[in-house]
Order: C-alpha cells, then sequence, then structure tokens
C-alpha cells in the first residue's frame, strides 16, 4: 500500500524509565499480617492493584504527551470507586480509565494511599489540579498486536 510504513522490529529489551514515561514503583501494602512477609501474588490488605495499575497507565500517558511525570492517586480511585464492589474489592483497570476519563483524578500528594490497611476511606471530592485523560484504548492481551 502506498505510502504506508514498513514496521520496524522492537528492540531486544527497552527500558521505560530511561525515556522519563513511567513513575516510580508503588508499595500497595501487601503484606502477610501473619507472617510480616510480602505477598506478591495478592495483596492481603487492599485489593487495589487495578487502580495502581488504572493509574500507572494514566501516568505514562500524560508523561508522553505532556513530558512530565505526575504520580497520581490510586487511592482517590479505591476510595470513589462507584460501579460492582467496594473500593478493595478486585476491580478493573479499564472500569478505573473510564473514571479518569470523566471524573478526573488527584495526584499522590494530594490524595496519599493508605488503604493498604484494608479498608477503603470515605470519597474525598476532587482536589484543586485533578488529572483527566481524555480517552483510552483497550489493546487486548496478545502482545504480538503491539508490533
Amino acid at each position: 500500500m502506498p505510502g504506508r510504513k514498513k514496521r520496524q522490529s522492537p528492540p531486544a529489551s527497552f527500558d521505560w524509565r530511561d525515556s522519563k514515561i513511567v513513575t516510580s514503583v508503588k508499595d500497595q501494602g501487601g503484606k502477610d499480617i501473619d507472617s510480616n512477609q510480602y505477598n506478591f501474588f495478592r495483596c492481603l490488605g487492599c485489593s487495589s492493584c487495578w487502580a495502581f495499575a488504572a493509574a500507572a497507565v494514566a501516568e505514562s500517558a500524560i508523561a508522553n504527551n505532556n513530558g512530565g511525570l505526575t504520580d497520581l492517586s490510586p487511592e482517590q480511585l479505591v476510595d470513589c470507586r462507584t460501579d460492582d464492589g467496594n473500593g478493595c474489592d478486585p476491580g478493573y483497570p479499564s472500569k478505573a480509565l473510564e473514571n479518569i476519563r470523566k471524573n478526573g483524578v488527584a495526584t499522590w500528594s494530594d490524595y496519599p494511599y493508605v488503604a493498604g490497611s484494608g479498608q477503603a476511606g470515605s470519597c474525598q471530592a476532587q482536589s484543586n489540579g485533578a488529572v483527566f485523560i481524555s480517552s483510552w484504548t483497550d489493546e487486548g492481551a496478545d502482545e504480538s498486536q503491539l508490533t
């Protein structure tokens, strides 16, 4: 097809941190209460992985479009959840991204994460400086679609 670029093969490795597209690693508070050991397979405190995933996607999109890294608040996504379930129940990043698109999300510094104890807090009104995304797309689970 004329005018269509040929796709290049992706590099063998790529570190997004070098491109200033991802923020720092966050602690979800997944400590096993009985043994005080980190449990990487499930969050015993609050199953907020979905909120952290959505916040990370929005952070990277904002950094890619605006050139600056901003830590966003998964706590606000947990506390203000309006879909099925309570904030500490397992959820879907796609629903959280839609919430960010419609309602925005506060920065981490304005609305820090405390749900790691296992309790979602009460929803706080949007703070000044709330961040919005204009859209998002689910690319599916097949990595071959990304090349």
